[in-house]
């Protein structure tokens, strides 16, 4: 839902008298605006000599009750030489309610004042208004205020009245008046809303101190997924720190916006970082996401194409599902959001879905991006739900019903280890399945010389000898693999010698590989994944099994 969207939602609500609406967000200046907005499309609309125009009203428990007063519409005002037009302007006109002392009798006060100061007089128009209570939700546990709201949903709902609950987490809303509450999510500013607000940002400055050189459309898309109060502090930082407002804007905001989600959500922000270089192996589903990246494309939509909504990853742990997870994000150009299934989970009632609702919202406001959530069965099992009041549950259908309306852009990279754990109606929800297996020989040793090289080795100097490493990896992951690289190089430093193939051998020979720890789990992993497609070209001739041994061999599917 973007933002116009949510204000024609908005607009039906209180056209169609529901006394109390809900407002989850975070930006309470911005939501009035767009009120103010709503308000003048009404006046247009409504002759308004057979009804009066709808009056604001805003409530917040430092400041009392007050009628606003509003200018809509934008005027050309002068400055620095130029000129430049300014949106409409909200102020307080009126008080009607002092604050109190004691803020849940104040709360309760408020409800009853609301239902006084609007009662319909003899011979008049009936009144059209909209109260605005500001963060409501600390009074969700006080019976007077609870009551009180019952009071005016059943008296509201015969009036031209409207009640807006605005808060940054509804979650508390108490189950009594769920009923009468119509709630919505709030969404973070689109791309126009963002490039608006950087023209205003722009249009304050002195023009010597911006250069973008044609770039303001990436800085915005940098911007995607931050508050407006969040991306104005940002433009001002970079100006700040850089002087100016150029090209090293986009890159600053990029790193800001980082620590911004990491602090408020239970998303991690990653830029493109890993090249595909980097992952040995995996062609078939390296080929696959290549082809993924492109559904979204409006020439693909345009042909009937369907965009993708997602891959689930499942196979042996170590063997570079979440490395590939980052390689995406690079080879499509977009943002990687790494989901913390651990960190959704709150002690309060409501919280975990409030803040999985929250996590998708911005991941959705970034518009294109990946969205990786490792080791997937961990948060989202089968076997949640009934020793924590069917929290898991809840939190597994947001994200199932989210993965299944949400709009174009978000692509969810899910990995899992264990495929037995996670429920049907969740794999269902991907666009495809693939199973990675421990690597071939030729994966295995792509996978010894990106780490020769990244270890500052120059793979060439071990190209003759190095099958006798390959040979002795045979059972072992990618990660193995480095563990062998990393093996081989303590025992050169500690003889203070160049690394040679001999200490990579003694290094293989010494680990102990997982295959050997965990082979029924592992084998019972490879007999699932003849219901998955293969990840390596390899594997389509055959499943791989661990013998008593520990060697693997290829059996054919029957």
């Amino acid at each position: 839902m973007n933002t116009q969207e949510a204000k024609t939602r908005l607009d039906t609500l209180i056209r169609a008298r529901c006394p109390i609406i809900g407002i989850e967000t975070a930006e309470t200046r911005r939501f009035l605006e767009a009120m103010i907005d709503i308000i003048e499309e009404d006046s247009k609309r409504v002759k308004r000599t057979t009804s009066p125009r709808k009056k604001l009203f805003t409530f917040s428990v430092s400041r009392g009750l007050w009628q606003m007063a509003t200018y809509t519409g934008e005027f050309t005002i002068e400055q620095n030489d130029h000129t430049r037009e300014v949106p409409a302007v909200i102020y307080d006109e009126k008080r009607i309610l002092e604050p109190g002392p004691d803020p849940a009798w104040f709360a309760y006060e408020l409800t009853q004042t609301i239902l006084e100061n609007d009662a319909p007089r003899a011979g008049e128009q009936e009144p059209s208004s909209i109260y605005v209570l500001k963060d409501a939700h600390p009074f969700f546990e006080e019976p007077l205020f609870v009551r009180g709201l019952r009071d005016l949903a059943e008296v509201l709902i015969k009036r031209h009245q409207t009640i807006i609950l605005v808060s940054p987490d509804l979650s508390s809303l108490p189950s009594v008046l769920r009923k009468d509450v119509k709630i919505i999510t709030w969404p973070l500013p689109g791309a126009d809303e963002l490039q608006d607000q950087l023209d205003s940002f722009v249009a304050n400055l002195d023009g010597s101190r911006v250069d973008l050189n044609g770039k303001s459309k990436e800085l915005v898309e940098a911007l995607r997924g931050l508050t407006m109060t969040e991306a104005d502090q940002v433009l001002a930082e970079t100006v700040i720190n850089h002087g100016t407002l150029d090209e090293r804007a986009i890159e600053f905001t990029i790193t800001a916006k980082s620590e911004i989600i990491r602090q408020s959500s239970a998303l991690e922000f990653f830029p493109p970082s890993v090249d595909r270089n980097e992952v040995g192996g995996l062609d078939n589903l390296i080929h696959w996401l290549s082809q993924a990246g492109n559904t979204n494309s409006a020439k693909a939509r345009a042909f009937g194409i369907k965009p993708a909504r997602g891959v689930l990853v499942v196979g042996v742990p170590g063997c570079g599902k979440s490395l590939l997870a980052k390689a995406v994000s690079k080879l499509w150009g977009v943002p990687l959001l790494r989901l913390d299934v651990g960190a959704l989970f709150g002690s309060l009632v409501g919280e975990s879905e409030a803040q999985t609702r929250n996590a998708l919202r911005v991941a959705g406001a970034i518009g294109k991006c990946v969205l990786w959530i490792d080791e997937i069965e961990k948060g989202l099992s089968s076997q949640g739900g009934e020793m924590d009041g069917g929290t898991s549950k809840r939190v597994l259908g947001t994200i199932l019903t989210w993965m299944e309306e949400h709009g174009q852009g978000v692509f969810v990279f899910a990995t899992a280890n264990d495929i037995a754990q996670l429920r049907p109606e969740l794999i269902r929800r991907f666009t495809e399945t693939f199973f990675v297996d421990l690597p071939s020989p030729s994966e295995r040793l792509a996978i010894l010389n990106i780490h020769l090289t990244k270890a500052g080795q120059d793979p060439e100097h071990f190209a003759n000898s190095a099958g006798a490493v390959i040979d002795l990896t045979d059972t072992f992951t990618g990660a193995e693999i480095e563990e062998v690289v990393q093996g081989g190089l303590w025992s050169a430093f500690e003889s203070d010698s160049p690394l040679e193939i001999g200490d990579l051998e003694v290094a293989a020979r010494e680990t102990v590989p997982l295959v050997t720890t965990m082979k029924e789990q592992i084998d019972a992993m490879r007999k699932w994944a003849t219901r998955a497609r293969p990840a390596s070209l390899y594997q389509g001739t055959g499943r791989q099994t661990v013998n008593s041994s520990g060697s693997r061999a290829a059996a054919l599917e029957m």
